[in-house]
């Protein structure tokens, strides 16, 4: 994924990240990431990357013991 940063060095986060113009490669390494992170947690979120975080930051609150905190 950094390597398709690397792409667009010139760029700002804020450009690349943009939905309207993120470039295809690194829209790619994203899917391509949140794929292998749904598989490693066993999970099928359909790429959704806002149901994903959420999960992973479910599991984290979970083992530090700062569920409903």
């Amino acid at each position: 994924m950094l390597s398709e940063r690397e792409n667009d060095a010139n760029a700002t986060l804020a450009d690349l990240y943009d939905p309207s113009f993120m470039p295809k490669g690194l829209r790619m390494a994203h899917a391509e990431l949140d794929a292998a992170v749904e598989a490693a947690y066993g999970v099928d979120f359909n790429g959704d990357e806002e149901k994903i975080v959420a999960h992973l930051f479910k599991l984290y609150a979970e083992k530090t013991g700062e569920e409903g905190q």
